[in-house]
């Protein structure tokens, strides 16, 4: 079982500038006392915040923190901590047209470098790029 308790807070002014900010504690509970939650974070952060500067700008960045996460160690075969993970996105999308707009993703810009599972690190920064059509 999980239980996750927290809190989140938003502004937004005029639809132009929106900030947010949230915090979530989970308990996990498993039957057999002698097993742990593996590869789920104890406690995660977040903070964003999007802004409209000019009409049809959007930019956004996002900061992402997971701490307590643990994972089977290859060789032990025990529940061994795992680095905190760290992550700030950065992005901008424009609408040139009411039905078109081009966008930039750039994530994990610090590069951070953190395990979901253990042997297994994530991709580190990586950015996306394109042109999203509605009809």
């Amino acid at each position: 079982q999980i239980l996750s308790t927290g809190a989140r807070i938003n502004y937004n002014y005029q639809n132009k500038y929106i900030a947010h900010a949230g915090f979530k504690y989970n308990y996990y509970t498993i039957a057999d006392s002698t097993m742990t939650m593996l590869n789920r974070p104890t406690c995660e952060i977040e903070v964003g915040t999007e802004m409209t500067p000019i009409q049809g700008l959007s930019i956004n960045a996002n900061f992402y923190t997971g701490l307590g996460y643990k994972a089977i160690h290859p060789i032990t075969a025990e529940a061994t901590p795992m680095p905190n993970h760290f992550d700030l996105n950065l992005g901008a999308a424009y609408t040139f047209h009411e039905q078109c707009t081009v966008f930039a993703q750039f994530n994990n810009i610090i590069n951070s470098k953190y395990q979901y599972y253990y042997g297994y690190e994530n991709i580190g920064f990586n950015c996306l790029f394109g042109i999203k059509i509605t009809f």
